[in-house]
């Protein structure tokens, strides 16, 4: 049964809060307005200033019909006066009132109404006025309707239209820009991306305007607001990140806001903002499991509300959320219903805030396990979400692909009515219909999350939402499995390429698409000059990020300031990356041509020899798949403890060498049984299934795997032994080479033809740098790579003769000891086919932006020699290879989705195809041999793969005892292909021996022609 499927980014309930934003700021914007007139003229000016006053104070929170009416009879005095600024003002209070009662027909019909008029009488509004205010207005109504409507994409262009540097700089009201920042906030925080929401809030605080102090709507309610704001993202990240003692944080944003709401409740006015807090508190008490405190903060505020008034719907929503969440199921569904009484009775036909209605019921039935009414809700919910749909009898139907303005609850009611499906299909089994419309809805959330990937492209976004909704494709790929398994011949054959496809979409889109907008500039002959200023704005935007990291006070003024500053340099280069999709078609197609590849493609291009092992690390099932040219295999592994134990054992095993520990008799057996049942369960398996003997592999880890060594496995069984003998272990890497890739997508993306070949200054550019000349690794009693902080770093040893001897072997270009710089690097990366940097590094898994490599520190130039990876991010490199001989560059954060996020995956984003990358702190002196001899062999021109396999075979034949330890040759791993590198034109060697055979061969033919003529 799937009743513990529980999506992760789940949390209906805290919609509310934001509905109420869309209130509080009208409240904003209609006060600036109505302060407009406030130096009055003329006699008009001052009428109409009173009626205004009297609409506000009597009718506009109570009596929406009222008011409308009213501020349309101000419209009709203002046109017959010739006044259309004062015209379409009434009636911008007349949509903003609609806004305020969610009445979205009425506010698009005004709003519609306004831009017409401000068409109509353009020049006329030259002269009335001359700021261009009014226009600014109605931009604003075009943002809050789409807000409205849950188009927050949408929203988010619009709002971003008046804050754009340009407009920003016209703009002297501040209320307006404060009002803007607050929605842009709030969109972000409806697309999830909740780190750009805060920087929104908190850009937004920095402009709160003082000279409305001394006003009824004054500078201590938007703090208020403000805070409410913060509270509900820093709750949501807090929730994302696992971070829950984070969420005292929005408690105290929440007390922080009611010490000043609470005592003027009696103010309609202060009433929805004092129901959104409760909602912040009921939410953060809910996912605390405290119900009783959620109940208390609900039922707070619950007596406050008009029973007419639209924000009461998210009020019975949450407090059905909790007595859910207590499974007190009676009392959830009478809250329930309550709310869609009321949605029914004041919403338009068609509103995604009765979706929401329809899908809690939906969920609320299926957790007592009445799945067909549950899927007759969520029918009923899709009818609300997808405008071309009405909701079907028949469940199985879904609606046609259609994109949405809410797009985070299309995608819940699609996971929760494809889970009830899955159980339905477990109820009846000979059924397979259920399945099949469920493989339906998960094609269509592949599209829905592509469709949000593209619409912001920053890659914190696109990584958020690849991790945000990573446990949607193990449902997909169960249920394909078990259709698999279902049929027989080609249609057996068709359901385990569908498994295979959403394994494939589940893995490191964002790096994919980094490597398709590569090719693509280079087929779309765009202007170097755009591209420079392409490269202008990255680089702006690391100075700034870099500054930002390094302030102490994340909410000060000089903290905002380079907020707004990387803002404008995002929206400065967005624009830009608009201007070449519009002006290169071709550049446009390329780029977004992001289609994950299919199985079939996938065999074709597999040589005969190659066997490729792609997995999917899920919550319950680890799914692996075998696929060689002819032939393809699927196997599902329970994520039972054991395994995940003997995988975490493995990693432990292999990434440190501690002699007492590393030598127990225990120890030694634990591996052996661990490398050998790892290797059955992973692979062994499925290679039986393939038959014959293969090659090479190519492994596409996932999740934990991420981190093992697969070299390490073992291929036999071993009897237990109490004698150490690690060098004659049969492990994989005496079997096979190997090399690894992030998808099986990135690895059919190296077989394009026909891209331009690149022409690179140089063969090879090592670096090694000096410390200062501080002691050394082994004064310092210490042999790895690493580093403890970012003050001090012993010299390495072997890191100076690593690169001199590889650059023997190449044309090449070397930097060491003081020359050894981050500009040094900067400037000479892209002239180079290989890169080698034999450094210290540093992997930081709370920030895996900021992981990096330490270059000499006694550079005067503005760089300050650590080379993060958010640096590299915004690099675009030419090599072909790197090889970071350093400590746990093939380390980092593991973000689901997207993979280990180390510095080698930097490097791969910045477009090096290939890398060669370390798992854990390496030793100095065997990684120098390692990384040497990896050169030699590739300078004889093997394959990467086996160039690597023969350099660690080689360390492991000479290694004595303690050193054939897979941790002192087990560390480097390939990212990559595997085709030669050296070019017999770039190798010194070569360059020698065909001089020396065009010497004997000159001095031979000049020799015999002398003898010949001698003789004649």
């Amino acid at each position: 049964m799937m009743k513990t499927f529980q999506l992760v980014w789940t949390n209906i309930q805290s919609y509310s809060f934001h509905l109420y934003i869309t209130a509080c700021l009208t409240l904003g914007l209609s006060m600036q307005c109505f302060l407009c007139l406030a130096q009055i003229s003329t006699p008009l000016e001052a009428e109409i200033s009173e009626d205004f006053d009297r609409i506000f104070n009597h009718y506009f929170y109570t009596q929406p019909d009222s008011a409308i009416i009213l501020f349309k009879e101000v419209a009709r005095k203002a046109q017959l006066a010739e006044r259309w600024d004062l015209q379409i003002t009434a009636l911008m209070q007349a949509s903003w009132c609609a806004d305020y009662h969610t009445r979205i027909d009425t506010l698009q019909y005004y709003l519609n109404q306004t831009e017409q008029l401000l068409h109509q009488h353009a020049l006329a509004l030259d002269t009335l006025d001359p700021e261009g205010a009014i226009a600014t207005d109605v931009a604003y109504t075009r943002g809050v309707f789409y807000y409205s409507t849950g188009d927050f994409a949408a929203a988010v262009e619009a709002f971003d239209e008046i804050v754009q540097p340009r407009s920003l700089a016209q703009i002297s009201d501040s209320v307006l820009v404060t009002d803007v920042f607050a929605y842009l906030g709030s969109a972000f925080y409806r697309l999830q991306n909740y780190q750009k929401a805060l920087d929104y809030y908190l850009i937004e605080d920095r402009w709160l305007p003082y000279q409305v102090e001394s006003i009824e709507y004054n500078r201590s309610y938007r703090k208020a607001l403000n805070s409410l704001y913060r509270a509900q993202s820093e709750y949501a990240l807090a929730k994302y990140e696992g971070e829950t003692e984070a969420f005292q944080e929005g408690k105290n944003l929440v007390h922080q806001a009611f010490t000043f709401l609470l005592p003027n409740q009696a103010n309609p006015r202060f009433r929805n903002p004092i129901l959104s807090g409760a909602n912040v508190m009921a939410s953060i008490f809910q996912e605390q499991q405290q119900y009783d405190s959620a109940l208390y903060y609900l039922e707070l505020a619950l007596p406050l509300q008009e029973k007419q008034n639209t924000k009461l719907i998210d009020t019975y929503n949450q407090l059905g959320n909790t007595y859910a969440l207590m499974h007190r199921y009676p009392e959830a569904m009478d809250y329930y219903q309550q709310s869609k009484v009321l949605a029914d009775r004041l919403l338009p036909p068609k509103h995604f805030q009765r979706g929401i209605v329809h899908t809690l019921i939906g969920k609320a039935l299926a957790d007592q396990d009445q799945w067909k009414d549950a899927l007759d809700e969520y029918q009923l919910a899709l009818a609300q979400f997808v405008t071309e749909f009405n909701a079907s009898p028949d469940f199985l139907e879904n609606p046609p692909y259609q994109d949405s303005g809410a797009k985070k609850e299309l995608l819940e009611v699609f996971a929760y009515k494809a889970e009830a499906l899955w159980e339905l299909y477990q109820q009846q089994p000979d059924d397979t219909a259920p399945l099949r419309s469920a493989l339906e809805i998960y094609h269509q959330i592949g599209e829905v999350l592509n469709t949000m990937r593209n619409v912001f492209p920053s890659i914190e976004y696109k990584q958020f939402i690849a991790s945000r909704f990573f446990s949607i494709y193990e449902q997909a790929i169960r249920v394909a499995y078990e259709m698999h398994q279902r049929q027989t011949g080609d249609r057996s054959n068709q359901y385990l390429a569908e498994a295979f496809h959403f394994a494939e979409r589940s893995k490191s889109i964002v790096l994919l698409e980094a490597t398709v907008e590569s090719q693509a500039r280079h087929f779309s002959d765009i202007p170097t000059t755009l591209l420079e200023q392409e490269r202008e704005y990255t680089r702006k935007r690391s100075f700034l990020e870099r500054q930002l990291s390094e302030v102490s006070d994340p909410g000060s003024l000089e903290a905002t300031t380079i907020r707004q500053q990387i803002l404008a340099t995002q929206d400065a280069y967005q624009d830009l990356m608009k201007r070449l999709e519009q002006e290169y078609p071709k550049y446009y197609a390329l780029k977004h041509d992001t289609e994950v590849t299919s199985l079939a493609s996938l065999q074709k291009d597999l040589t005969p020899g190659a066997t490729l092992f792609s997995y999917f690390y899920g919550d319950s099932t680890l799914f692996a798949f075998g696929i060689s040219a002819d032939a393809a295999f699927m196997q599902p592994i329970t994520m039972e403890d054991s395994l995940r134990q003997r995988i975490t054992r493995l990693i432990t095993y292999s990434s440190r060498y501690e002699w007492k520990e590393a030598n127990t008799p225990h120890t030694i057996n634990q591996y052996e049984r661990d490398g050998y049942l790892a290797y059955r369960q992973l692979m062994g398996n499925l290679l039986d299934s393939l038959g014959g003997k293969p090659e090479k592999l190519i492994i596409i880890p996932d999740g934990q795997l991420g981190y093992l060594p697969f070299d390490v496995l073992l291929t036999d069984s071993i009897q237990a032994s109490s004698n150490t003998r690690y060098a004659s272990l049969p492990y994989l890497l005496k079997q096979y080479p190997l090399r690894y890739e992030y998808s099986a997508t990135l690895f059919t993306h190296q077989f394009t033809e026909n891209l331009p070949q690149t022409s690179q200054q140089y063969a090879y550019t090592g670096f090694a740098p000096l410390y200062d000349g501080r002691p050394s690794l082994l004064a310092e009693n210490e042999l790895t790579r690493s580093m403890g902080d970012q003050t001090a770093f012993s010299n390495l040893l072997y890191n100076k003769e690593e690169v001199e001897e590889a650059s023997e072997l190449f044309e090449s270009k070397i930097f060491v000891d003081n020359q050894a710089t981050e500009q040094a690097f900067k400037e000479y990366a892209t002239r180079s086919k290989m890169l080698h940097l034999s450094m210290h590094a540093f992997a930081n898994d709370a920030e895996p932006l900021y992981s990096g490599l330490v270059f000499s520190q006694s550079d005067t130039s503005q760089e300050d020699n650590f080379l993060y990876a958010y640096e590299l991010y915004n690099m675009k490199l030419q090599a072909d290879l790197a090889v970071l001989s350093a400590c746990e560059t093939g380390i980092g954060k593991l973000a689901r989705g997207e993979g280990i996020m180390s510095l080698g995956r930097a490097f791969k984003y910045a477009g090096c195809p290939n890398v060669a990358m370390s798992l854990w702190k390496v030793n100095d002196r065997t990684t120098q041999h390692i990384v040497q001899a990896f050169f030699r062999e590739l300078a004889d021109g093997k394959d990467k793969d086996e160039a690597l396999r023969q350099a660690k075979l080689s360390f492991l034949a000479d290694a004595k005892g303690p050193l054939a330890h897979p941790y002192y040759w087990a560390s480097l791993a390939l990212i990559g292909d595997d085709a030669p590198v050296a070019d017999p034109a770039f190798s010194n060697r070569w360059f020698l021996l065909i001089g020396i055979g065009l010497f004997l061969f000159t001095g031979g033919f000049l020799l015999t022609q002398q003898l010949l003529k001698n003789r004649n």
